[in-house]
């Protein structure tokens, strides 16, 4: 979760340096995005969890609200990639999952369920787009799981449209760095690559095993 749209500051400098435009939302919950409809105030902590309610699937609404508000200005869907952290990776696959107008999605330390938000109908459903994994080596759970988010893109959209960048430690948009914001915004401007290749933050290309791993069970629903 990014609590500020500060967080992203450097990755937008970057993008901007690249001739790349930007929109860094604060959802709900986060920054100064704390009044409800109602006017009470809540933070993402505040958010509840239940067999049949979760407020922060609803931050799907965020992100739809943010690409119409683009669109509005007369950017094209077509041309808005989308970018989130940990439960708003999440959120930003399951948008483009069902809006095949989304050209890419970048996922920072994703998972499989963050907040009960559930990801693998979502990247079955990504199809044959690029997308872009990262996470640090020091996110043992997150590395875990990529490795299968991973596996689960390339059998649905091809080995030369993933790619998974490592790094050494923290977590979420506290990742980005310079090296690592010039890295997104290179694969942004050429995000096919050979197959089954990893990019490691280091430099170093190593292979991702197409390991036989357990997947989760289906979902409801993308």
């Amino acid at each position: 979760k990014s609590r500020r749209m500060e967080d992203w500051s450097q990755l937008g400098r970057t993008l901007a340096n690249w001739g790349y435009g930007y929109l860094a939302p604060e959802i709900r919950g986060h920054g100064l995005s704390l009044v409800t409809p109602e006017g009470g105030k809540v933070t993402w902590r505040d958010f509840r969890i239940t067999k049949t309610y979760n407020e922060f699937a609803n931050m799907l609404l965020d992100a739809e609200a943010s690409v119409a508000y683009l669109t509005s200005q007369g950017v094209a869907e077509e041309d808005i990639g989308i970018i989130g952290a940990e439960v708003g990776a999440s959120i930003g696959l399951k948008h483009a999952a069902v809006r095949p107008q989304t050209p890419m999605v970048l996922m920072l330390s994703p998972g499989l369920r963050y907040q009960e938000v559930l990801t693998v109908n979502a990247m079955r459903a990504y199809k044959d787009r690029p997308i872009l994994i990262v996470h640090s080596e020091a996110d043992k759970k997150s590395a875990s799981e990529t490795l299968l988010l991973a596996n689960i893109a390339r059998r649905a959209a091809g080995d030369s449209n993933v790619t998974v960048l490592v790094v050494p430690r923290e977590r979420g948009a506290k990742m980005i760095n310079g090296s690592l914001g010039r890295k997104i915004v290179a694969w942004i401007a050429d995000p096919v690559r050979p197959p089954a290749e990893v990019a490691v933050d280091s430099g170093t290309a190593l292979s991702l095993p197409a390991a036989a791993i357990e997947e989760p069970p289906e979902e409801d629903a993308p």
